[in-house]
């Protein structure tokens, strides 16, 4: 027989064998998914038997996790500034630091508020899960987000999460490379985009190379990626800018 508490012990060891963060945490979080149960149950009954198919389950979800994947794969979500998101191997899996990126979009959303100039349209450029998308559709009702990725496959996980979140009508969804296409004039424009250099790929810990290559590769240095879109938004910008200037001289001049 073997109760909640041993199987989460069991797991644990395993998880700190093989030198994962936070072993006994891991392995409570996938024995809820195994059981098909609450954090809370798995609490108050440490000494339940588990039933030989939650077994098999729990056995299978943390030889995954052992293995190599990541963890909000196999539990299919994360929370990303207080709102869960799916996710699975089709896209990147969202890093806690890049809520700082929604920080200070919201910071330049509230200045420009308050100046008379709101937010009204943003571009997330490599949306993927569509974590900054949609968290900026969430926190900026007055703002229309149009999340733009090269991978159909990324966009049908944010597809889900739009869904999930009931975005659908201020939040839109464009396959694109960055900006190639795109016609749109963005008040803010948002990306986090591949910046690890090429070579250094095969150097990472082995469950950030079970995520998408194309979502990691940052070319030579990095920032390939990077001098693209600003390429790209330099040269919109000047479009713009001449635009303007031409509407100022007025017809005939």
């Amino acid at each position: 027989m073997t109760t909640v508490a041993a199987a989460l012990t069991n797991a644990g060891g395993r998880f700190a064998r093989v030198g994962l963060n936070s072993p006994r945490l891991q392995a409570r979080q996938l024995l809820t998914k195994a059981v098909g149960h609450s954090p809370i149950w798995v609490y108050q009954n440490f000494q339940e038997p588990l039933l030989p198919e939650q077994i098999s389950r729990f056995e299978d979800l943390v030889t995954r996790r052992v293995t190599g994947e990541p963890l909000p794969y196999i539990l299919g979500e994360i929370e990303f500034y207080g709102r869960p998101f799916f996710v699975d191997d089709r896209v990147l899996v969202p890093r806690p630091e890049t809520e700082e990126l929604v920080e200070h979009a919201l910071a330049n959303a509230r200045c420009r508020r308050a100046l008379g100039a709101p937010v009204r349209a943003i571009i997330d450029v490599g949306t993927g899960s569509g974590v900054l998308a949609l968290t900026l559709a969430a926190e900026l009702p007055e703002s229309r987000v149009v999340g733009v990725d090269r991978s159909w496959e990324a966009l049908q996980v944010a597809r889900t999460n739009r869904d999930r979140h009931n975005l659908e009508h201020r939040a839109s969804l464009v396959q694109s490379d960055l900006l190639e296409g795109i016609d749109l004039a963005a008040d803010l424009i948002v990306a986090n985009l591949p910046y690890v250099p090429s070579r250094q790929i095969d150097q990472l810990q082995v469950e950030v190379r079970r995520e998408p290559r194309v979502a990691l590769d940052g070319g030579d240095d990095g920032l390939t990626v990077y001098r693209r879109l600003f390429d790209q938004v330099g040269a919109i910008s000047r479009s713009i800018w001449n635009a303007h200037r031409g509407n100022r001289r007025g017809p005939g001049r």
